[in-house]
């Protein structure tokens, strides 16, 4: 309870309000054996910064290819070596993804 009124003192405080509405379809799955491992998948990024009301839907400029999907690892530790095997023949490698960041960056594009 403590920490919903801390968040809602903030957004009254610092007159926050909605700046980006951001909707994706996400696969997940945990290791049986470690529920430390984590692999999920995301698809059908969405964006837009009009209509923020979550109540009108989802729909707006994909982030990314309808047919790509954006996998991400999770793990505490090292990785499997069964895994990193898998991502090194299939030329997998570890790389940086924020999407809120990337859209943030095409607006910037837009805007100069």
């Amino acid at each position: 309870m403590q920490i919903f009124k801390e968040i809602d003192y903030c957004f009254k405080k610092y007159n926050l309000k909605p700046n980006m509405y951001i909707s994706y379809e996400r696969y997940s799955y945990s290791g049986k054996e470690d529920d430390n491992f984590r692999i999920t998948f995301d698809t059908n990024i969405l964006s837009r910064d009009y209509d923020l009301n979550l109540e009108k839907g989802d729909y707006g400029i994909n982030l990314i290819d309808k047919d790509t999907f954006l996998m991400e690892i999770k793990c505490l530790g090292s990785m499997p070596i069964w895994l990193t095997h898998i991502l090194s023949e299939m030329k997998i490698y570890p790389t940086s993804f924020s999407k809120y960041g990337k859209i943030y960056q095409s607006r910037l594009l837009k805007i100069s």
